[in-house]
């Protein structure tokens, strides 16, 4: 059993990798040859070719962009990965809810 805990709050939940391994048996897909590749595409739709490197919350940066190449291919990548998953989505293929895990969405409350 893996422990994934939220940074931020410091809660947390357990996960024996079973809802992964799911995950990749169930998958159907006639674009992706395995639920790896899909996964590959969600992470490049998932890059920023406009980080910083910098964290999230600081607005105005001294740090350089991107060069213009990196982004260029951060760019050509992900109208590649969007094109893939639009026509694994068209044809029918596997779909995913993704989401923050409901133990970990528990509001608290407010006194």
């Amino acid at each position: 059993m893996k422990k994934i805990t939220v940074v931020s709050s410091g809660e947390g939940f357990y996960d024996d990798g079973s809802s992964s391994e799911a995950l990749e048996r169930d998958f159907q897909s006639t674009v992706y040859s395995s639920f790896k590749d899909f996964m590959d595409d969600m992470y490049w739709m998932g890059k920023n070719e406009n980080f910083r490197m910098e964290l999230a919350h600081i607005t105005e940066s001294n740090k350089p962009r991107r060069t213009p190449e990196e982004r260029q291919h951060i760019l050509i990548n992900k109208i590649n990965a969007k094109r893939r998953l639009d026509e694994h989505c068209a044809k029918g293929g596997t779909s995913f809810e993704w989401g923050i895990h409901p133990e970990l969405n528990k509001k608290k409350a407010s006194h």
